[in-house]
């Protein structure tokens, strides 16, 4: 039975959060000065992960028109970036993932951060357990699970 390497990730205005798994690595990549630098550097970000697959968080409407138009460059940028390298990326409808590894599709921040505290998939810092990282490792659980049934 071969071991697969998913990447979750959770693509915020405010930085990209990745999780692996099965490492439970960890990763954060803030935005830069401009929108325009923020997209080309998550571009050249994601060139340096080569997993069997990527699960990325679908865009969600976010406060305003703006803010979800935003959202919605940054998921296509990080698309493109894996996508270029043949990568298999799947986008994930928010309450999909968290009905499938929480339990509950309507699953609160706190729940997410205390079920990834709790699961021993993950060993990721309380200090470093932000609601963008909890996100990215339910988010490769979720393909975990997935991939390996």
């Amino acid at each position: 039975d071969c071991q697969m390497n998913v990447l979750g990730i959770d693509s915020a205005v405010k930085g990209i959060a990745a999780v692996e798994l099965p490492s439970s690595k960890y990763f954060w990549l803030p935005k830069e000065k401009t929108f325009d630098e923020t997209l080309v550097r998550f571009h050249q970000w994601c060139q340096q992960f080569i997993p069997d697959a990527v699960y990325l968080e679908d865009v969600t409407y976010v406060r305003n028109y703006a803010a979800t138009l935003k959202m919605a460059k940054i998921v296509g940028a990080v698309q493109v970036a894996f996508l270029e390298n043949k990568l298999a990326v799947f986008t994930v409808n928010n309450m999909i993932w968290k009905r499938a590894v929480i339990g509950d599709g309507k699953a609160t921040k706190e729940d997410i951060i205390n079920f990834v505290k709790a699961s021993e998939y993950f060993s990721i810092p309380d200090k470093d357990l932000t609601d963008d990282i909890a996100d990215a490792a339910c988010l490769s659980l979720f393909g975990y699970l997935r991939m390996h049934k």
